[in-house]
């Protein structure tokens, strides 16, 4: 009877607790933004290469500015979209690009911010040829006109949503360089378009317009594919996204992950076995230095080992003279036998003994050595 009223309460306890789960809880779809994800996170012009590529324009990624130094690989029917800074452009690398130019190519970069020194702005072919430089507008976003009206071709009118708060500056006279067409608006300039050679360059405050996040927006699209598609050139576009090379370690790991996950694996696992001890634990108790005697001991049992008892018994021995000329200056030491007579009368020992004592020989057994080592000390000890 006692086990069916447990199972009743149990029974009742679920039942009440499946039913506050219901009223409390539910599921709920959500959708969240994360983001670009995999290879549209590195390759910011990802969907402009689908849709140059949809739309049968043949495209051709670059990674780095580096991709110059062969020119003119590109043929002047193609095009150059450089959507950096050119941080990394140095002049070698400009004069083929612009060698390329003046052939026949079309390139679409962006200018660089005005510097505030004349040696920073000489470094930029842009603001060489056209003296165009981006800077900062005035103007707040509510009185910004975004929604630029660009027109291309008779009859094409394109809506572009450039940055409201960059515009081209013209810092010094364009010279012989006289602009194709140009976007304004009530705040400023956009983009220029230039004849360069037998080729143009067309400059735009900010290539942003045609990367992943930009490109669906307005007519971001349809610009760059008028820009494409104008004059001669319709041939393969060059995308550059990156100034230059990939980091290498950033490299590894998208050309090579399956490697560097390994190198990983392996090094936390030497990081897990390094640490771990290896035989008894050392007794923390600091190490008792020895005392002198001892020291003086074992050099003392190495020198008898190598048949130096000899030495010994000549140190002692010096000893022993320097004291007795110490306390008594009358013994000299050069004098042997006046010596011996008169530590005879001061110690009270016999004067073979002494004699025995302090003579040198090579010839001497344990016994002998000892004995001869007591008298120098009961000689010291009598003085």
């Amino acid at each position: 009877m006692g086990k069916k009223i447990l199972y009743f309460f149990l029974v009742l306890l679920t039942g009440l607790f499946a039913y506050w789960f219901g009223q409390n809880f539910s599921w709920v779809e959500e959708q969240k933004d994360i983001g670009f994800q995999g290879i549209a996170q590195r390759k910011p012009l990802l969907a402009a290469e689908f849709l140059l590529r949809k739309m049968g324009i043949q495209n051709k990624p670059v990674n780095g500015l580096v991709a110059f130094r062969n020119m003119p690989d590109p043929d002047t029917s193609q095009s150059i979209l450089i959507a950096t800074r050119r941080g990394t452009l140095n002049t070698e690398l400009t004069e083929n690009l612009l060698h390329w130019v003046k052939a026949g190519g079309h390139l679409i970069v962006e200018a660089q911010y005005c510097a505030k020194t004349g040696a920073d702005k000489k470094q930029d072919f842009v603001f060489q040829l056209f003296g165009l430089c981006v800077t900062n507008s005035d103007a707040d976003e509510e009185s910004a006109d975004i929604a630029v009206n660009t027109v291309i071709k008779k009859g094409t009118t394109i809506k572009v949503n450039f940055p409201y708060s960059d515009v081209l500056e013209q810092s010094h006279k364009k010279g012989k360089y006289t602009p194709l067409w140009t976007v304004t608006d009530n705040l400023g300039t956009y983009l220029e378009q230039y004849s360069f050679g037998q080729g143009e360059i067309t400059v735009l405050t900010s290539t942003d317009i045609f990367s992943n996040e930009k490109i669906a927006l307005y007519d971001h699209a349809r610009l760059l594919i008028e820009l494409l598609s104008q004059s001669d050139h319709n041939g393969e576009v060059w995308l550059v996204s990156v100034d230059d090379m990939p980091a290498l370690w950033s490299w590894l790991w998208h050309h090579a992950w399956y490697v560097m996950f390994s190198l990983s694996l392996m090094l936390l696992f030497w990081l897990w076995r390094y640490p771990l001890r290896f035989g008894p634990k050392l007794d923390d108790e600091a190490m008792q230095r020895r005392r002198l005697m001892e020291h003086i001991q074992a050099s003392g049992y190495y020198r008898w080992h190598h048949k130096q008892s000899a030495q010994l018994l000549a140190a002692v021995q010096e000893i022993t003279w320097e004291k007795i000329q110490l306390l008594h200056p009358v013994i000299r030491r050069e004098k042997p036998e006046l010596a011996y007579r008169l530590l005879e009368e001061i110690t009270q020992i016999k004067q073979t003994a002494i004699r025995r004592a302090l003579s040198t020989t090579n010839d001497m057994n344990e016994s002998e050595f000892e004995n001869r080592v007591k008298l120098l000390v009961n000689i010291g000890n009598n003085l």
